[in-house]
């Protein structure tokens, strides 16, 4: 399956440098993409089948690493942010290297987060074609109707495109709030948010817990843990 990027992603993904960095180096001239010089950091790139060289440097060989981070709420899933927000990235310690998410979580939810120096491992997790499922704890203004829990499992419209089947299971209700379990592995932009507002409630707390089989467990908010070589290795055997 292609993975196809802008190269200044591109470069930023193999592990040269920040995609800022790459923006310099593909308009200094110093990029070739199959033996020819590309001066436009907004080529599309197709990162198995394109090779990618840039001057006087070896492509990086390095180790892969990959962590579980618990995002707090009230961090952004981004390097810098525009409005000046803390970011996940003030939480990783700077001498990792260059890692970058597996997928995002919005800035007011929590939970679990994988970061990466291996783009091919992180593409496993978030490509909705290789079916990883996410778990959710979500608690929700109320309680859920019959039909909305079947519009919730069955699929939303949102956004011209109906959301793939999921599991929905309410684990506690009452008249002012409950805590409902979704299992989905599909990544749509806030998408259990925006599937709660259009069955007529609202999300009070969003947490991810697991990623596949990996979880939370032992990771306070905040913090992180490396993965041992051989749970990567079955992230990538999968």
């Amino acid at each position: 399956m292609s993975q196809r990027v802008t190269l200044n992603r591109a470069l930023s993904k193999l592990g040269y440098g920040s995609r800022t960095q790459a923006l310099g180096w593909i308009r200094n001239g110093l990029v070739k993409v199959d033996g020819k010089t590309c001066t436009n950091p907004l080529e599309w790139i197709d990162l198995k089948l394109q090779n990618i060289e840039l001057k006087d440097t070896q492509k990086p060989k390095q180790k892969t690493i990959a962590l579980l981070l618990h995002k707090p709420p009230g961090f952004v899933t981004t390097r810098e942010d525009e409005l000046s927000r803390p970011t996940v990235f003030d939480l990783l310690p700077p001498d990792l290297g260059y890692l970058f998410p597996a997928g995002r979580l919005d800035f007011d939810s929590e939970g679990l987060l994988l970061f990466s120096n291996d783009s091919f491992l992180t593409n496993l997790l978030t490509d909705p074609s290789h079916k990883i499922d996410k778990t959710y704890l979500v608690t929700i203004r109320g309680q859920l109707s019959p039909e909305a829990l079947h519009l919730l499992r069955h699929g939303i419209k949102l956004n011209q495109k109906y959301t793939r089947p999921c599991k929905v299971k309410v684990l506690q209700d009452n008249a002012e709030s409950s805590v409902v379990e979704f299992v989905l592995n599909e990544g749509l932009n806030r998408q259990i948010r925006k599937m709660i507002h259009a069955v007529g409630s609202k999300v009070k707390k969003l947490v991810r817990t697991k990623i596949g089989k990996l979880t939370l467990d032992g990771i306070e908010p905040g913090k992180f843990r490396l993965l041992s070589p051989a749970e990567i290795q079955t992230i990538q055997q999968r």
